[in-house]
């Protein structure tokens, strides 16, 4: 082997994995993206996750989640705040408070994608993003504006660190922050 060979290979096996990334990518904007304002908040928990992030940002309260006045403490603050950026990149509308959740989904995906390719080669990876992508019910939370993109990203966030953590002691610091915000 001489270093030339090995540098091809590298290189390769980068442009493999790069072109695998944005396969998945345009393909989850596809799945994730398209029409994602279209229809109007349906399931009960949408509604109530956008209203209480609208009235946060109504009375400038970034810690205490209510729902029309009354204390909401059955979900977790980060998916609020995602959602008020949306609201004020986007303005308040379906579309801003799906964003966030779509954006968790399309890195849930790559993250599979990039474990996948680093413990069972490139097609490995790609297969496992994809069979994630398309699957039924990731589609669908990945579409509304609930709390489960962001536990999915979160959760695999933390099992894969600690997967990696024995050969790189930092992943186990990141499996630990990833639990805190799962």
């Amino acid at each position: 082997h001489s270093p030339c060979q090995d540098l091809d290979q590298a290189c390769e096996s980068f442009m493999r994995s790069l072109k695998n990334h944005i396969v998945l990518t345009v393909l989850c904007v596809l799945l994730f993206f398209t029409g994602l304002g279209s229809t109007s908040l349906w399931d009960i928990d949408e509604t109530s996750n956008a209203q209480a992030a609208v009235e946060m940002m109504e009375r400038g309260d970034y810690v205490v989640p209510t729902l029309n006045g009354n204390l909401r403490t059955d979900k977790p603050p980060l998916h609020y705040w995602f959602m008020m950026l949306a609201f004020k990149i986007f303005g308040k509308s379906e579309f801003a408070a799906r964003f966030f959740v779509a954006v968790f989904a399309l890195l849930t995906v790559l993250m599979v994608n990039e474990v996948g390719t680093r413990v069972f080669g490139t097609t490995g990876g790609f297969v496992s993003g994809l069979v994630l992508a398309v699957s039924f019910l990731f589609t669908v939370s990945s579409r509304s504006a609930t709390t489960d993109a962001f536990l999915i990203f979160f959760t695999n966030l933390a099992v894969l660190s600690a997967f990696f953590a024995p050969r790189k002691p930092i992943m186990g610091v990141i499996s630990w922050a990833s639990m805190g915000f799962a």
